[in-house]
């Protein structure tokens, strides 16, 4: 709420100058969740277990309650600038940002509760390859947006061309369109930079995720 109030208070020029800003920090924060997940979800389940276990028999259950309010805690900071980078991808109402944030935590709550009741089991090294091409593709988008809002910051000048007219595809007043502009960063009207800046960081990542760790 302080970060779009302050945005508001901007001139336009400024205002783009801070989007462009808020969406590399969403994409450094997405990005590096996902190299994350990459190097440690081969063996996260085991350790976390053997970790817990060796706390709470230690004693030391509120220092491992106190971590996990931290970790939750700093995953929300995370989520307030990439809702608020989401939200700026949306070319219609960004109570849709909204509303898809809040059903995404009541979904991970949902998760959670299964998993802590045992009634949900995961495959956390299957489940992080899958949510992590899904992540790729969003903060994909999202960097499709920051080389547009650094071109009408006046940051980024070249290759403005239009590539394809796609609004017979995504139609900006239908869910079809809010889906894919907000979920995903894709435009009506991609510019050559921002198809090439997308297509850079999508082919990179999702190499990155399904190539054998071995050689990665």
């Amino acid at each position: 709420v302080g970060l779009t109030l302050l945005s508001k208070g901007l001139p336009q020029a400024q205002q783009e100058m801070m989007e462009t800003i808020i969406g590399v920090f969403a994409i450094m924060f997405v990005t590096s969740m996902i190299v994350w997940m990459i190097h440690h979800a081969g063996r996260l389940q085991g350790e976390l277990e053997l970790g817990a276990e060796e706390a709470v028999s230690r004693g030391g259950s509120l220092a491992l309650t106190v971590m996990a309010f931290l970790a939750v805690l700093k995953e929300g900071f995370e989520l307030s600038v990439f809702l608020l980078a989401a939200a700026g991808t949306s070319h219609s109402s960004r109570w849709f940002a909204v509303i898809g944030g809040m059903t995404g935590i009541a979904v991970s709550m949902g998760v959670g509760v299964g998993l802590y009741f045992g009634g949900l089991k995961l495959n956390l090294h299957r489940f992080f390859r899958v949510t992590g091409i899904f992540l790729v593709l969003i903060a994909a988008g999202l960097g499709l947006n920051v080389l547009r809002t650094a071109h009408e910051a006046g940051w980024l000048n070249i290759g403005q061309q239009q590539v394809v007219d796609l609004s017979h595809w995504i139609p900006e007043e239908s869910v079809q369109g809010a889906l894919v502009t907000g979920l995903f960063g894709v435009p009506t009207d991609p510019r050559l930079i921002e198809v090439l800046g997308w297509l850079l960081y999508a082919v990179v990542m999702v190499v990155v995720l399904v190539w054998p760790a071995r050689r990665r």
